[in-house]
């Protein structure tokens, strides 16, 4: 339970990290059908999309073990767990 008195944890941003077979096939799908904007870091193990003001990551290969994750990005991690 948290403290009303204290400030809370200013979350950043929370993504899906999709985990891909082919970068081409999923970057053909995501940027020229449903109109996502590939990041210029971009690689062909991990990528950045994004689109209206949402985000998420491609990863291609080992990263994710076949299932999806998330990134959270918080501004105090060691606060969000004291929350």
């Amino acid at each position: 339970m948290t403290d009303a008195k204290l400030p809370r944890v200013h979350f950043e941003c929370i993504n899906p990290i999709l985990r891909v077979e082919n970068m081409q096939a999923s970057l053909q799908f995501y940027v020229n059908a449903l109109g996502f904007e590939n990041a210029s870091w971009g690689t062909e193990d991990f990528t950045s999309l994004t689109r209206d003001g949402t985000g998420m990551y491609l990863c291609r290969g080992g990263q994710g073990q076949g299932r999806a994750w998330i990134w959270v990005g918080v501004d105090d991690v060691e606060k969000l767990h004291q929350e």
